[in-house]
């Protein structure tokens, strides 16, 4: 020991002392422990607190990873299932002939010279039963604007609720754009007398309004319904269910496969294995323990190794009190009067 006594500390501690021991000069011994009762020892009782202990660190932080992955994805899958946007499948033209859908469209129509043999209906109506089965209906979009206005209307006097009246909706890429314009014979007055009018009914917004005048303000069935929060169903969360359900399957399984293991294969293998003789670590045979509690000092620290008796000096450092040994060859060795510390050096 320091001729001002001893400090025994760890970690950070230390390099707090050495930093006061530039400063006020000063020494100091640190006393190693010759046994280790956290575990590592040659006997299976030496190092059954080291295999409770870790396997407890390795439930708790196999516990609080999955508390923070169902946390993350319980908020991701909520914002994901209650997003207002809807997606569909067919954006593009060639969504058509990739994903192989049924389409129509009536005869007489800008999709006419594109395509031939059309199966001509008499009122747009009619080809609703069609979209119903998986088609989709091509036409100009201020018709499929009128078709979509007039059916939600009707299913608003029927009594329909409002989330069950938008049946159809329109893609948000057109299939095609076509242009329209009049051809005047050559050297015909035709031209001078239409084109003038029609530039100040394109350019007052005439047609424009003509073309909108019997719909709504509003977008109908749009696919964004922006601040508007959908209600999570249950079908939504129909992959978390299956996915819990195999995950309890296969615990299921591993542990049915664990106890048979145990039960069948580990005790043939324990038959099969000879006697071995008593070693000099016994357990005590007072009492069966279960494994979950560690051994008692005295089972692991059988032997003292230093002998303190009554004529030992004790000796107060720092605010505690120390057995002032002294070994065979020479060195001075404190050891802690207070319990469980002293167990350490028995």
């Amino acid at each position: 020991a320091g001729p001002n006594g001893t400090l025994i500390g760890l970690g950070v501690a230390f390099s707090l002392v050495k930093i006061l021991q530039k400063r006020f000069n000063f020494t100091y011994d640190v006393v190693v422990p010759n046994k280790n009762f956290l575990g590592g020892g040659s006997t299976p009782e030496d190092s059954l607190i080291g295999l409770i202990n870790a396997t407890r660190i390795l439930f708790a932080t196999w516990w609080i990873f999955i508390i923070l992955l169902s946390a993350f994805y319980t908020a991701n899958l909520t914002a994901f299932l209650t997003l207002s946007k809807f997606t569909l499948d067919i954006e593009d033209p060639e969504d058509l002939y990739k994903k192989n859908y049924r389409w129509m469209s009536p005869e007489g129509g800008s999709v006419q010279y594109t395509v031939q043999s059309f199966k001509n209906y008499g009122s747009d109506r009619d080809y609703l039963p069609f979209v119903e089965g998986g088609g989709v209906l091509v036409k100009e979009s201020i018709s499929i604007d009128h078709l979509m206005y007039s059916d939600y209307v009707n299913k608003a006097k029927e009594g329909v609720l409002e989330a069950d009246r938008c049946t159809y909706v329109m893609a948000p890429k057109p299939f095609m754009t076509k242009q329209r314009a009049f051809a005047y014979p050559h050297g015909s007055y035709l031209k001078e007398l239409f084109d003038t009018v029609l530039i100040h009914i394109l350019q007052a917004g005439i047609i424009e309004f003509l073309k909108l005048r019997d719909l709504p303000s509003t977008k109908i069935c749009p696919l964004d319904l922006q601040s508007k929060d959908r209600q999570l169903r249950n079908s939504d969360l129909l992959m978390t269910y299956l996915i819990i359900l195999v995950g309890l399957a296969a615990a299921t399984a591993v542990f049915i496969g664990e106890v048979a293991f145990k039960r069948y294969i580990c005790k043939t293998k324990s038959e099969e294995q000879p006697v071995h003789k008593k070693g000099k670590f016994r357990r005590s045979r007072k009492g069966r323990r279960d494994g979950s509690k560690p051994p008692p000092y005295d089972s692991l620290f059988g032997n003292p190794k230093y002998n303190i008796d009554a004529t030992s000096k004790s000796k107060i450092i720092n605010g505690r009190e120390y057995y002032v040994y002294t070994a065979s060859n020479g060195d001075t060795r404190l050891i802690p009067v207070r319990t469980p510390s002293a167990f350490l050096y028995r």
